[in-house]
This record gives structure tokens, C-alpha cells and sequence, in this order.
């Protein structure tokens, strides 16, 4: 009896690798022997498959090529999960030659799941119905994949949904395929209402993606903008204000209000404001709508144009402490928000602006008339003056000389400076006192003239 060699004269040219298929493709795993002198045979996972090119029993096997060329690849024809194994090629021993194992080759074979299911669709129809701010939870399967399939929620717009999913997969009884399941968590909003949500299949055995879709109806409250036929009213005017209502379903009912208070009688979207006023400059007008699911309320405040006007007079006469501060308020209303300047009176420098000039430290180069001077773009200026005096005793301003004719009555000036106004005032006639006054009118610039 002959003893096994160390070397065999046999060995492989070519041996498996690993390989990927898909389900009903057709694989060759090859195997080319130099110096064949034992049996060949393939096994998977383990068990022989015959020594036959035929491979009697697996009418999808069979070994191609010719022993003249040593090539005894295994075809596999359309390729079955079953097949997913690992395959050897063999050569056994033979007069003293050692027999030869090829490397274990890893047959992985895909299969393709089923077309994906959106559980809600299959259960309610082709629609997703529900109501702003509901929970909504979105489940897309797909079964019989291998690998699990990968899925993918798209919103509306087509993006791929990144944020609320869960995915699981669950192994079938086969161990080899696998069923998946995507869960998408979201609020309804009215921005889902008549979309089309989409889910998106993948994997290793699918040429192009598989997708599935449903469409949302959302109910909402309505959203509610106002519109004006003018962006900013003249006084006198008409306005005409548009309640524009956007809710599912459409069956609005329409209330306006004025700063809080309801407006009667029934305008439906359109409200008429005959001849606006200044006083109605500010004023807030709300449109509220209701639906069968809740209300929604817009607002619209009033622009009225007009021109500057005091709401305060400005104090003709202010009298001042001398070293203390004082400030002139100018209170003027417009709209636009008037511009306001002040000017001393007899210069055309301006000294501040805006509705408060503060002079500091009152020092009698300080006292003269100021001017209020308030304007809005497109209506006439208006202006105010006052004169401002250093507060301390009388000063008396007369002409040194004043003259009269013989046999007439003769008036005599006497011109006073005074702030606070003077309480009493004496005439005196070669030194002797002819006239008291002890009532003054404090609105008049100048005291009468009086007889003596």
C-alpha cells in the first residue's frame, strides 16, 4: 500500500470567495483542480452535494466546465434563500495524494421585501383625517426583506424626516429574512393638511427604492389677517377693512371688534369705517373667525394722517429762579410723530429738539422768547412762543418825557416787568400818592392807562 505524499500533485488554480446574490439571480462559484486524481465534490453548509456534474437532487446545481480543463464550478440557477450558505469545493485522496479542501466561501443571497404598507392607510383608506394638535403616530412596514429593509418617512416637500422616528425589525421564522417597521411621532398642524406623506423602501436587493404614500387632511381653527384697502388713512376718509380667514373646514363665521368692544350688526369679512378722525388714530380693530373646530382673531391698528396740533398751550410767561434748571414742555400730537425744534426768537440757531428744551442754571442772558416750532411732512407748520423772565422784583420801563396838549386830558405810561405779577402799583403826583391799584389783570401784557 502506498504512502500519502506531503505534497500532493493535486491543488487549486482556482478556488471560491465569497459572493452576493440576489433572489432568482444566477451564480457561479468557481473551482479549477490542476492534477485532479481524487472525487470532487461541493458541499454546503457542510453536506455534499454529489460528485456528478449533474448534482442529481438539486435540479438548480450543477457543475460546468470539463475535466480536460479542470474546471468543476458550481452554477446556481435562480437563486433561492436557501441557498444562502457556505460552499466548499473538495477533492478527496487518492493513491497516496493527500485529498484538498478549497476555503469556505460565504454565499450571501438578498431577497427583496415586499412592497411597504402604511398601517393607518391600510386600516382607514387612502387618507389620514384628524385635527390640529393631535398625536399623530405614522407606521410604515416592510416585510420579508434581507437584509430588513431600510425605510424612510418623506414629508410633504420631499425631505426625509429626521426627528419623532423609531425603527425596529423583527428576524422571521426562516432566520434569514426580516420584517421592519418605521414609526413616525408628530403634532398635526395645519401645514400637513393636503399633504402627501411618503414612505420610502430600500435594500441590498432592490434596484430602485419602493414607495408608498397617504394624504393628510387636517382640520384647524382659522388663521386670520386683516387687510386695509389703504395702508395709512386721511381724516375724512373712508376705510374699508378685509377679514381674510384661513381654516379647514372653510364655514367661518365672522365677529369684529373695536379696542375689545364687539362691533354690531353683521359685516361678514368686510367692515366700513366712515370718515375717520384724528381721535380714531391708534385705535385697535379685531376681526375674530370661527370654524367647527375653534377661532382664530386678527387685528389691524389704525394709521390716521394729520398734521400737527397743541394739545397743551404753551405758557405765554414763565418765570425762573435764577441758577435753577428750567424745562418748556412743547406738547404737540401728529401723525407722523411731529418734528420739533426750539429756537430763541430772534435767531435762527436752533437750541434743542423734541417736545422738552431744558435750560440749565437760569442766568439772565438766558431770558428771551423761545419758540415751539412742530411739523409733519405734508401739512402746515405750527409754532408757540414764551417768553421766559428771571423771577425778582419790578422793573419799571417809561419814557423819561411824555407829553400832552394845554386844555386836554393827558395820559402817562408806566410799563412794568414782573414775574410773579405785581399785587399792588402806586401812582404818585409831586410825591404824593393819587392813585392805589389793588387789582391787577394778570392776562393782560400792559396795565391800562389810568387818570391822575
Amino acid at each position: 500500500m502506498a504512502l500519502l505524499t506531503d505534497i500532493s500533485p493535486q491543488r487549486f488554480a482556482i478556488e471560491p470567495s465569497d459572493k452576493t446574490a440576489i433572489v432568482g439571480d444566477t451564480v457561479i462559484l468557481p473551482c479549477r483542480v490542476d492534477h485532479k486524481l481524487g472525487t470532487l465534490q461541493w458541499t454546503r453548509d457542510g453536506f455534499g452535494l454529489g460528485t456528478e456534474r449533474n448534482l442529481m437532487g438539486f435540479p438548480r446545481y450543477h457543475m460546468i466546465g470539463t475535466d480536460d480543463e479542470g474546471d468543476y464550478s458550481l452554477q446556481i440557477n435562480s437563486v433561492l434563500l436557501e441557498d444562502d450558505a457556505v460552499f466548499q469545493c473538495q477533492v478527496g485522496a487518492s493513491d497516496g495524494v493527500r485529498g484538498i479542501r478549497s476555503r469556505s466561501a460565504s454565499f450571501t443571497v438578498f431577497a427583496p421585501p415586499e412592497l411597504p404598507v402604511i398601517v393607518q392607510a391600510r386600516a382607514q383608506g387612502d387618507y389620514l383625517r384628524t385635527t390640529a394638535g393631535m398625536n399623530i403616530e405614522l407606521t410604515c412596514e416592510a416585510h420579508g426583506g434581507k437584509p430588513p429593509a431600510e425605510l424612510t418617512w418623506l414629508d410633504g416637500e420631499g425631505n426625509a424626516v429626521q426627528t419623532g422616528i423609531s425603527y425596529t425589525t423583527q428576524l422571521l421564522s426562516d432566520g434569514k429574512r426580516w420584517n421592519a417597521a418605521l414609526k413616525w411621532t408628530f403634532i398635526a398642524t395645519k401645514d400637513f393638511d393636503g399633504k402627501q406623506l411618503t414612505c420610502r423602501s430600500e435594500n441590498a436587493a432592490l434596484k430602485q427604492p419602493k414607495y408608498t404614500d397617504i394624504k393628510v387632511e387636517v382640520k384647524y381653527a382659522p388663521e386670520v389677517h386683516i387687510r386695509a384697502d389703504t395702508i395709512q388713512q386721511q381724516i375724512g376718509e373712508d376705510i374699508v377693512l378685509y377679514c381674510e380667514a384661513n381654516g379647514n373646514p372653510n364655514q367661518v363665521v365672522y365677529k369684529w371688534f373695536r379696542n375689545e368692544e364687539q362691533v354690531t350688526g353683521d359685516h361678514g369679512s368686510r367692515l366700513v369705517l366712515n370718515k375717520v378722525t384724528k381721535d380714531m388714530n391708534g385705535i385697535v380693530m379685531s376681526c375674530e373667525a370661527s370654524n367647527s373646530v375653534g377661532t382664530g382673531r386678527g387685528k389691524w391698528t389704525l394709521d390716521v394722517v394729520y398734521g400737527p396740533y397743541f394739545r397743551t398751550p404753551l405758557d405765554p410767561f414763565i418765570g425762573a429762579e435764577t441758577a435753577q434748571d428750567l424745562t418748556l414742555k412743547c406738547d404737540v400730537d401728529g401723525n407722523p410723530r411731529p418734528n420739533i425744534t426750539w429756537l430763541m426768537v430772534g435767531s435762527s440757531h436752533v437750541v434743542s429738539t423734541g417736545p422738552e428744551l431744558m435750560i440749565r442754571d437760569m442766568s439772565a442772558d438766558r431770558e428771551g422768547r423761545y419758540m415751539c416750532r412742530a411739523s409733519v411732512k405734508g401739512f402746515p407748520e405750527i409754532s408757540a412762543q414764551s417768553l421766559v423772565f428771571i423771577k425778582g422784583p419790578p422793573r419799571i420801563r417809561r419814557p423819561y418825557v411824555q407829553y400832552g396838549m394845554d386844555g386836554q386830558a393827558v395820559n402817562v405810561e408806566c410799563i412794568i416787568d414782573s414775574i410773579p405779577t405785581p399785587t399792588k402799583i402806586l401812582w404818585f403826583h409831586n410825591s404824593r400818592v393819587c392813585i392805589t391799584l389793588l387789582s391787577i389783570d394778570t392776562n393782560d401784557k400792559y396795565l391800562p392807562f389810568y387818570n391822575c
